[in-house]
């Protein structure tokens, strides 16, 4: 009997029961296991993350042109995030994509989100393929949520990320994001060596309720993409900016 798991492509076969018992027990090391690797929305009722990253935990691919996890099936009308994540979160070596052309979306389904209170995170050598649907309200690649004084996100690092294509922003910065100086220079919020290709909307957006301070971006690339729905790469709200 075949291995459905080693079909790939040919069932879409759903590892999230899978990959979250990984998450839990602390990481998902997907190095060695080449391929698309499926994770299916629940139907409803569900929680609004398909995936929940616990406080301390690691993504690991080898690479974003080997390893994918791809998120699949129906948010059926209601906010959505492929992955949540906890407290000092590490995603690495990955390509995180949506494909899911029909379904009822909203724009607030987003490929990861970042919810207050978190400390400490890092999104290095990826990419993240959210695309624009005609017809269909989509979200963000990366969304950061925190609201002050209890809520707020701290130390989020970003950087040799391809975001390749989204329905709404590359970086959507909604509120109680922070950073402070570290003694080599620079942000312990940053976003740097990263580029945006094709997102319909900001690159990075500073939008919402503001209470955005001392974020540094710096050393990305910005491309004029085949879906615009604005003129502008970056909305700044009050962050540190450094070209």
């Amino acid at each position: 009997m075949l291995d459905p798991l080693a079909l790939g492509d040919q069932v879409r076969a759903d590892h999230r029961s899978e990959f979250q018992a990984a998450l839990n027990a602390g990481t998902l090391d997907l190095r060695g296991r080449p391929g698309r690797h499926y994770v299916h929305i629940p139907p409803r009722p569900r929680l609004t993350s398909t995936l929940i990253m616990p406080d301390g935990c690691s993504i690991i691919g080898d690479g974003v042109d080997v390893t994918t996890i791809v998120f699949y099936c129906d948010p059926m009308g209601v906010d959505w995030a492929g992955i949540r994540v906890g407290n000092d979160w590490r995603i690495t070596g990955v390509s995180l994509e949506v494909e899911e052309p029909g379904g009822d979306w909203d724009e607030q389904s987003h490929v990861l989100e970042v919810v207050g209170p978190v400390t400490k995170g890092e999104m290095s050598y990826c990419s993240i393929d959210h695309p624009l649907v005609p017809g269909s309200s989509r979200g963000d690649c990366i969304r950061f949520r925190g609201y002050s004084p209890s809520q707020t996100i701290w130390d989020q690092v970003c950087h040799h990320v391809d975001f390749r294509r989204s329905a709404r922003s590359g970086v959507s910065i909604h509120s109680g994001l922070y950073g402070e100086l570290l003694a080599d220079g620079h942000s312990s919020t940053r976003f740097h060596h990263c580029k945006f290709t094709n997102i319909a909307d900001q690159d990075l957006d500073c939008e919402g309720s503001g209470d955005i301070v001392g974020i540094e971006c710096d050393h990305n690339e910005h491309l004029a993409g085949g879906n615009p729905q604005t003129s502008l790469s970056v909305s700044l709200a009050s962050p540190l900016f450094s070209p």
